[in-house]
């Protein structure tokens, strides 16, 4: 596997909570990474995975934040040598705090759909994001951090063609991130 970051999210200062002042966060993680998937007598499957999470919020002098998160997250199976998309939405509020450059986000995904190469797609889904880390200050108002993300999500349908399907479905991940923020 290769994390190769592209600017990724945080949303908060380094200097956050206690007496800076109140504020706007916005910030963004990019994780890219690839990997490959073998099963023993199979021929194996190559997968590049983008992922990118925003952040816009306010953020109290006491460390409280509150915002909303959106997250777009792309991969593309190359099975057959013609890399095919599946794409991932969601959204909705985030409620965190941070201190002393730490810091620690919950998000509430209140819709979330996943959309497969073959067209299908997974929906009526609902999930959550855990966010701990620790940002750093380059400037007043731009910032870099490090942080461990994780997520869970289920989906109560499954579309193929026109017939819908009730099933749970579900998906958690766990992956590192790099912090890229703008105070305002």
């Amino acid at each position: 596997m290769c994390l190769l970051p592209a600017g990724a999210f945080a949303s908060y200062s380094s200097y956050g909570g206690g007496g800076n002042g109140d504020s706007f966060r916005f910030g963004w993680s990019v994780l890219r990474y690839d990997h490959t998937t073998a099963y023993s007598g199979q021929s194996s499957t190559d997968t590049q995975v983008f992922n990118v999470v925003s952040k816009l919020g306010y953020q109290w002098s006491s460390g409280l934040y509150l915002g909303a998160a959106y997250e777009s997250s792309a991969s593309y199976l190359n099975a057959t040598g013609t890399p095919t998309p599946e794409k991932r939405i969601s959204y909705g509020p985030a409620i965190g705090y941070g201190s002393n450059g730490f810091f620690i986000i919950g998000s509430y995904f209140s819709s979330t759909t996943d959309t497969k190469s073959d067209g299908s797609y997974f929906s009526g889904g609902t999930g959550y994001e855990v966010e701990l880390g620790y940002n750093y200050p380059v400037t007043s108002n731009f910032y870099l951090g490090v942080s461990l993300v994780y997520n869970n999500y289920t989906w109560t349908n499954y579309t193929v063609g026109t017939t819908v399907l009730s099933q749970n479905n579900s998906q958690t991940d766990t992956y590192p991130a790099l912090g890229l923020g703008f105070t305002f």
